[in-house]
């Protein structure tokens, strides 16, 4: 997946390298002729060109070219790594602790959302105190 990203993202790819790594890699996913075709059309447009990340590219590849769209999204949608996961790993061992055992399966997902989104939870304006059920 980060090779193809890598790809994308160089405007010295070339047509042969790219169909060859989408045929190799991702035939079951993707057309690569389309995909090919499309991101020959995509490489002249001047929003995609002066986009340097990968997100404002994806935005300035017009709805039309469905496969590379496609492409984008699934890259953006891909996480780099799992440190989320693992974090949320960390506080459901931090709240669901000796002393919380008899907490039910309700409380505890209440708790862990409260304390891994603790931003949007900040957000949050009550009018009337909290009540845990």
């Amino acid at each position: 997946m980060y090779e193809l990203a890598a790809m994308l993202m160089d405007k010295n790819t070339t047509s042969e390298q790219l169909r060859d790594l989408i045929e190799t890699l991702y035939s079951d996913f993707v057309d690569a002729d389309v995909a090919v075709s499309q991101f020959n059309v995509v490489r002249r447009l001047q929003p995609w060109t002066d986009a340097n990340t990968l997100q404002p590219r994806a935005l300035a590849c017009p709805p039309s070219l469905v496969k590379l769209r496609k492409m984008y999204q699934t890259m953006i949608a891909v996480p780099v790594t799992s440190a989320e996961c693992g974090r949320t790993f960390s506080k459901v061992a931090l709240i669901k602790n000796k002393l919380r055992t008899s907490y039910g399966q309700d409380r505890l997902e209440k708790l862990l959302f409260c304390s891994v989104e603790r931003d949007i939870v900040g957000r949050w304006t009550c009018h009337r105190p909290f009540l845990w059920r």
